[in-house]
């Protein structure tokens, strides 16, 4: 099973440099000079104790909507609702602040119960 939490940055980011099999140094930055931006929360997939899918939300003050961002899981661990359970996640917390939610495709929302 995963659990899903907000997580250190620097997991965040480890998760995406061994799913698209690159640096994301500028992202580690980025991530760092905002960890206490409210309109930001980062998201992390665990399974077998290990982080294995992450995204962010973006929820900007002056925007009616919140978004979905930057999400990914490694490659062993896709087909098993991981990716699913981010964007659920992501996207509850969305509509909770801001009341609508964009930058998901359509397929996942519909799965999940929402309209695209």
């Amino acid at each position: 099973t995963a659990a899903i939490i907000t997580p250190d940055f620097r997991v965040l980011s480890a998760v995406n440099d061994a799913t698209w099999s690159r640096d994301h140094t500028s992202m580690h930055e980025s991530y760092a000079q905002r960890l206490r931006d409210p309109s930001l929360a980062l998201y992390v997939a665990y399974a077998d104790s290990r982080p294995v899918a992450a995204g962010r939300l973006e929820m900007p003050h002056n925007r009616s909507f919140a978004g979905l961002w930057g999400g990914c899981t490694v490659a062993a661990y896709r087909g098993r609702g991981i990716f699913r359970a981010v964007v659920a996640a992501r996207w509850a917390e969305g509509r909770a602040h801001a009341g609508a939610v964009r930058g998901v495709r359509a397929l996942v929302l519909r799965r999940l119960g929402g309209v695209p």
